[in-house]
């Protein structure tokens, strides 16, 4: 099929290979990553979990939507994005040793995390080669993987 626009791989105007679907959403900005479907999940039986873990939830956000759009490259039925709750730590340091020592500036630092879930993997080394590429392209993320084979309910 003949295409006009940019794809992945195309740069310009040629004969892809790539089948066209929807582009994907993250955060309502519209990405020029083609949404790729599910395959199907037929035992439910969970594979592997990465975990991403950052500071800024834009970055966690495109992170964690492109490994799950790289998941579904490899055909593996990997889930959505998966909103952990948020880590709050707060923290108050004295502003003056002497003067001052009753008045006191109080931080704060969120982190954020995301889940993609691996589920009825076919091959285990697809899932490893999987894994390792996420890790690769984290960029700044904290990525804590762990494999496990266990019923999902």
């Amino acid at each position: 099929m003949w295409i006009q626009s940019l794809c992945m791989g195309c740069i310009h105007s040629t004969v892809c290979t790539e089948p066209l679907y929807p582009s994907s959403k993250v955060n309502g900005e519209n990405f020029d990553i083609p949404d790729i479907p599910n395959p199907p999940a037929p035992n439910g039986l969970l594979s592997s979990t990465v975990t991403f873990s950052g500071f800024m939830p834009d970055h966690l956000e495109s992170v964690s939507a492109w490994s799950a759009h790289a998941a579904r490259a490899h055909n593996l039925h990997c889930s959505d994005p998966i909103h952990l709750p948020t880590i709050l730590r707060r923290w108050d340091v004295i502003k003056g040793p002497f003067a001052h020592a009753k008045t006191k500036e109080v931080f704060e630092r969120k982190t954020y995390q995301r889940t993609v879930q691996i589920v009825d993997a076919p091959n285990g080394e697809v899932v490893r080669k999987w894994t390792k590429y996420v890790v690769e392209i984290r960029g700044r993320i904290d990525a804590r993987v762990c494999g496990r084979q266990c019923r999902v309910l």
